[in-house]
């Protein structure tokens, strides 16, 4: 539930419909009518007052008085999540306070755009580096950087996120992290692989960002910094699903990375024995295996990229291609990749 909205899924009609009968026999003595009803299916809306219908096939999650804020919604017809932007206005000058506070109404909780905020998180950084006053103009060249992202921003109400990952109980389930750095940035992502036969699918769960600290860090501490935040990812994303049966695998494209993790901790200085120990308690270091750059979707989210680009970007949402390979290409890329750990 999210305040009194109700938010629920099954895995067939059936026990879809007694969840609704049950749930509507549960509120009804306190003289609670649940309304706005709305599906996928419309076998769930049968013999339901017209009256306590949604009107429309979309549903707000956060209620129509707040989709400005919030800004998530659901399409029920085509079972997909969109998110709703405003219109942001290009100007030859803008305030840091106007531009912190468009950016405060960014809201991605599960941070499928994370490729698009984190340029306009790097930016809000480079404004407090500028020492700009609230009321003062943003320097020349952050201003180009603001008017850019800017410029293409509308191009977020476009993008399209499906609702099933084509979970079902019956599955072979595997869930893939990936971690990078750039100077700027560093990101992490989690991906769920469904097997059901001869079919797989892959799909983006949630990610993470943030903003690489304004004291000088090098990049391969920031890599081992990525892979710490992957861990803390998949820690709390996983505990939610309450799931027994699935493997894990975790991706970085810095070898130096692999190397600290092949080792003890103690091994190691103090800022890189503190991150290992944490990620080996969180996930464990086992799983860990090397990508090429141009395969690792965290890229995209340590650098940042457009809406238009991430529109229709494979790679962000749905994985790098070999993920989404049958079984033996995926098995082969599986057993290379993980030789060059040298564990």
């Amino acid at each position: 539930m999210y305040v009194d909205d109700v938010l629920a899924g099954t895995h067939d009609l059936t026990t879809a419909k007694s969840a609704r009968d049950e749930l509507i026999s549960a509120l009804k003595p306190p003289g609670c009518a649940l309304r706005k009803w709305t599906s996928n299916d419309p076998h769930i809306l049968n013999g339901l007052p017209q009256d306590h219908l949604l009107q429309t096939e979309i549903l707000n999650l956060s209620g129509p008085e707040n989709t400005k804020t919030l800004g998530i919604g659901w399409n029920s017809k085509k079972d997909s999540f969109f998110v709703l932007v405003s219109t942001m206005e290009k100007k030859p000058a803008h305030t840091k306070r106007e531009v912190l506070s468009a950016i405060a109404k960014l809201f991605d909780p599960a941070g499928w755009l994370s490729p698009i905020i984190i340029t306009a998180k790097i930016i809000m950084q480079q404004i407090w580096l500028d020492k700009t006053d609230w009321d003062e103009s943003l320097k020349p060249l952050t201003l180009l950087r603001w008017n850019s992202f800017v410029k293409d921003y509308e191009n977020i109400n476009k993008i399209e996120i499906p609702r099933w990952t084509h979970f079902n109980p019956t599955a072979t389930i595997e869930f893939h992290g990936f971690s990078d750095a750039s100077e700027k940035a560093y990101a992490a992502t989690l991906y769920i692989r469904i097997l059901v036969g001869h079919k797989i699918w892959t799909t983006l769960l949630v990610s993470k960002t943030r903003v690489a600290p304004i004291k000088t860090v090098s990049l391969p501490r920031l890599e081992l910094c990525g892979a710490v935040l992957l861990a803390n990812l998949v820690n709390s994303t996983l505990s939610q699903l309450h799931l027994t049966q699935y493997k894990n695998y975790f991706w970085t494209d810095s070898t130096i990375v692999l190397a600290w993790l092949n080792k003890p901790p103690c091994s190691w200085s103090t800022f890189v024995s503190h991150r290992v120990a944490a990620i080996n308690e969180k996930v464990g270091v086992d799983n860990f295996n090397h990508v090429e750059s141009q395969d690792n979707p965290a890229d995209l989210a340590s650098r940042g990229c457009t809406p238009t680009d991430l529109l229709n970007c494979n790679l962000w949402w749905h994985g790098p291609q070999w993920l989404q390979h049958e079984k033996e290409h995926y098995s082969t890329y599986l057993q290379h990749h993980r030789g060059i750990q040298t564990r």
